[in-house]
């Protein structure tokens, strides 16, 4: 068994009755190996707590300097300012790592202060947002997250958690265009900050999050699920998964500018291709892991998805470029393609997702 740190070297996945070790960054020649037993993105005192049943009190440099997320991202960088991980393609940060490592959250004091306040906090408890009053409990939680949202601090606990729970809502109320641009904001505003390296669980789970909201808000939804059948299944369970059928009814003022600006981003882009390569990156982040990926339950959805959209007719043009990337992700064509396929899709997405939780939450 691997000791722990908040900052590991390591992490463990469980696929079933398996166990795979994974080093999460370059592990030098007699440095011990090392993970994290609880969520090392928790406040130092919820981790603490979570610790107190291995009768121990960690003492690494995350728990004794209290360091927040952007401070800790900032380490997995070398002296040339290249970030420690290979695979920087599989990231929907793209290549232009530079605003991991110099974000304000972990150099300007004002910032800094204000994540420190959070991090000496435990967690609140979110409650059961599907209930009656959750949307209430929701904008209160907000509410009291303002700051870290007016500095820019998207990453910063418990922000990340009640962003999901904001997103999980719009899927209750079947507004799947809401729930994916403010899904596509944690995955492009949270999770890079928080879990460095890009094949970790979180990340990956979080882009199957929007592939799956991607495919109940594109026009070729029903292809998407296989030709058809999910189209009928949703109907069944009245959630169409067309854009239009998707959002609400018609609004006025800025809200209805934000519905339409939404609608609009959604059907310019190609989210067919957009969702296969997120799931390229999923499978290739998880090729470790391959001989337990069947029992990976994350792995195989990403993979019968992957699969149902490779069988998709009149695509020539499009599987040329994304077969292109993924031959050669560090060409210099692949590297243009990626980014105006994911990372400038991605951001636009998140862009919205901020627009969202301002106007529809007030906050």
């Amino acid at each position: 068994m691997a000791n722990h740190s908040c900052i590991p070297n390591a992490t463990v996945l469980f696929a079933g009755r398996t166990a795979v070790l994974r080093a999460e960054r370059p592990i030098g020649e007699g440095e011990e190996i090392e993970i994290c037993y609880t969520d090392y993105t928790n406040p130092v005192s919820t981790r603490q707590s979570a610790l107190q049943q291995y009768n121990f009190t960690c003492r690494c440099r995350r728990c004794v300097d209290d360091l927040n997320v952007y401070q800790v991202c900032a380490q997995f960088f070398d002296g040339s300012g290249m970030t420690m991980f290979p695979d920087t393609w599989c990231s929907v940060v793209g290549r232009d790592a530079s605003r991991l490592r110099h974000h304000p959250g972990a150099s300007d004091p004002h910032r800094m202060q204000i994540a420190a306040r959070f991090c000496a906090q435990p967690d609140p408890e979110l409650g059961d947002s599907s209930s009656p009053d959750g949307r209430a409990l929701l904008k209160k939680h907000l509410a009291g997250c303002a700051a870290l949202m007016d500095n820019d601090l998207w990453a910063v606990a418990p922000l990340p958690q009640v962003l999901t729970e904001v997103s999980l809502c719009y899927v209750r109320e079947q507004r799947y265009a809401y729930a994916v641009v403010v899904a596509a904001m944690v995955a492009v505003e949270c999770d890079p900050y928080r879990y460095a390296a890009p094949f970790h669980v979180v990340r990956l789970k979080n882009l199957l999050m929007v592939v799956k909201l991607l495919a109940w808000t594109a026009e070729d939804a029903a292809a998407l699920r296989g030709r058809g059948r999910g189209r009928g299944r949703r109907r069944e369970q009245g959630r169409e998964p067309s854009l239009r059928g998707s959002v609400a009814a018609s609004r006025t003022g800025a809200a209805g500018h934000l519905e339409s600006d939404i609608m609009e981003t959604l059907g310019g882009m190609d989210q067919v291709s957009l969702s296969q390569m997120l799931l390229m990156m999923v499978l290739k982040a998880a090729s470790p892991a391959e001989a337990a990926l069947d029992q990976w339950s994350l792995g195989r959805q990403a993979r019968e998805l992957h699969d149902d959209i490779a069988a998709l007719d009149g695509r020539d043009k499009e599987l040329s470029l994304i077969h292109a990337w993924r031959d050669d992700p560090e060409g210099e064509a692949s590297r243009m393609f990626f980014e105006y396929a994911v990372v400038g899709q991605m951001a636009a997405l998140a862009s919205l997702g901020k627009r969202v939780v301002s106007l529809e939450w007030h906050v």
